[in-house]
């Protein structure tokens, strides 16, 4: 009698961790936070740095080309060496252009700030 042979067991699904689905939900939304909100505020901005109009919506196209800069730059040196540590060093460097846009006293500085913020 030939011996039966059980075929293997599929794989299982694992579940996701809640905070990981949490955490790219959080990064998600960061950059339609940081245009969607910013712009209602342009009219606090241009008073509050005595520019003009057109000086704080230079601020939001810095920061489209710096978003689009950094996925050019990005998404590259993430597959080279993967995703975690540019991941966290990008977070970190959103966190450092986002506290420098707070504390800008100058409608210059926040520009710069909102390149950064893009790019990271």
């Amino acid at each position: 009698m030939p011996a039966t042979v059980t075929p293997p067991a599929p794989p299982t699904a694992r579940a996701v961790p809640t905070a990981l689905v949490a955490a790219v939900v959080f990064l998600t939304a960061v950059a339609p936070l940081a245009t969607d909100m910013y712009v209602t505020a342009f009219p606090t901005v241009e008073a509050e740095f005595r520019t003009s109009a057109s000086a704080v919506q230079l601020t939001l196209t810095t920061f489209f080309a710096g978003m689009g800069l950094g996925q050019l730059v990005g998404g590259p040196f993430s597959d080279q060496r993967g995703r975690r540590l540019p991941l966290l060093a990008g977070t970190l460097l959103v966190v450092a252009a986002s506290v420098v846009c707070a504390l800008a006293p100058s409608i210059g500085v926040l520009t710069a700030a909102r390149l950064v913020q893009g790019f990271a």
